[in-house]
């Protein structure tokens, strides 16, 4: 599930189990689809029950793709790749 909330980026994990896959490093990047020329690496910041945030700015609005990559605990190995096309109105 990913989406925007008061100006902030929002990604909730779950594992196959629904269960909320929480406090690892998140990191990925956005780019519009439109153009293939607008492309922002994020960092997300972890927060409870499986919620990651970040900034990223205005985004022009169209369709744009976002692409995380959540690492185990130790920074070494992909867990969870999740790409999902928002809308940005």
């Amino acid at each position: 599930e990913a989406g925007f909330q008061d100006g902030d980026m929002i990604v909730r994990l779950q594992d196959a189990d629904k269960l909320p896959i929480s406090n690892m490093l998140g990191v990925g990047d956005v780019r519009r689809l439109a153009t293939r020329l607008e492309v922002r690496a994020i960092a997300f910041t972890p927060g409870v029950d499986g919620e990651y945030t970040t900034s990223v700015g205005a985004l022009a609005a169209g369709q744009w793709l976002l692409r995380v990559n959540v690492f185990d605990t130790e920074g070494e190995q992909v867990v969870v790749h999740v790409e999902k096309t928002l809308l940005v109105p």
